[in-house]
């Protein structure tokens, strides 16, 4: 494999399978997947609307130093998320840092 190609996993009815695609593909199905979490999103108008988003696109966030699944978190959390992929694509959502980053700002403006 070149430094052009990356493997990704894709998801089929019967099993997880990885496929080696170029990079221009690759930033293709990015591309892509972003365009239809957009469309999801500026549409979206409830919490259900965003559980949807999370659950269609198997966005997890790591809380507790293990990944979970976010639909038990606050709306807030959840926006954040989806924006979080739309910008960061292959990133994950760090609820722990994101809950101590907040407290302690907000412990500096009091």
């Amino acid at each position: 494999m070149t430094t052009t190609e990356k493997i990704m996993k894709t998801k089929s009815k019967s099993k997880d399978k990885e496929e080696i695609v170029s990079e221009e593909e690759y930033e293709e199905k990015i591309q892509k997947k972003i365009q239809s979490i957009l469309h999801f999103y500026n549409k979206s108008k409830s919490k259900a609307d965003l559980d949807f988003i999370l659950k269609r696109f198997n966005m997890k966030c790591i809380k507790n130093n293990k990944k979970s699944s976010p639909m038990t978190l606050k709306m807030d959390i959840k926006h954040k998320i989806i924006i979080m992929s739309i910008h960061e694509p292959e990133d994950i959502f760090d609820y722990d840092y994101f809950i101590h980053h907040n407290q302690k700002n907000k412990s500096i403006k009091i």
